[in-house]
């Protein structure tokens, strides 16, 4: 059990690379970001949607941040910087990120 530091559950991720950090809800699902796409896991690790964002695939991974209300998860990039929706992973916003510039912090809300 989770309590005696026991591992639930594991996933391999793409072939794309992943170093994100993961972002988690009060359900428990789980949001992580590989080089071009954002995921939702369920608490037990299954997969419950996917989106695309725009990104360099042949540069590293982002991390996702939850809004406050956990209405939406916001990805930063090297593209375009992105919110999905958590309920259906339905794009709610992009934005070009200017020539020159990257996003791949993990943004803050309050």
């Amino acid at each position: 059990a989770a309590e005696e530091g026991a591992l639930l559950w594991h996933l391999n991720t793409s072939q794309l690379p992943c170093e994100s950090s993961v972002a988690v809800d009060g359900q428990g699902s789980v949001y992580y970001a590989d080089a071009a796409i954002v995921h939702k896991l369920s608490s037990t690790g299954e997969p419950l949607w996917h989106a695309a964002i725009e990104n360099n695939p042949n540069d590293w991974s982002v991390s996702p941040s939850l809004l406050p209300d956990s209405s939406a998860v916001v990805v930063p990039g090297l593209v375009e910087a992105a919110a999905f929706s958590t309920r259906t992973g339905d794009a709610r916003w992009r934005t070009a990120v200017p020539k020159g510039k990257s996003y791949t912090g993990s943004p803050r809300f309050s």
